[in-house]
């Protein structure tokens, strides 16, 4: 598990190994990580949640995004294998 400070946002956020297809599949997935509300909620918290989400922090998850997945992605695309 990776653990991602954002110092802009005050949080902390964990990217495991999922596999996210897009970047609202990430957005989703950083919402549901600070949800404490039941399931049937979930999907109108998301979207004002998303609705408050200010220009600087949405820059900072699509960084967080852009890095994470779009960089691995390049890396892969050309053959790279990290040594562990």
């Amino acid at each position: 598990m990776q653990v991602v400070k954002i110092s802009q946002l005050g949080m902390v956020l964990t990217a495991n190994n999922m596999e996210y297809t897009t970047f609202e599949d990430y957005l989703k997935e950083v919402h549901d990580k600070q949800y404490h509300g039941t399931a049937d909620d979930a999907p109108d918290d998301y979207e004002n949640w998303l609705s408050n989400v200010d220009q600087e922090d949405m820059i900072a998850y699509a960084d967080l995004y852009a890095h994470k997945y779009a960089f691995q992605e390049m890396i892969e695309s050309i053959g790279y294998k990290p040594t562990k």
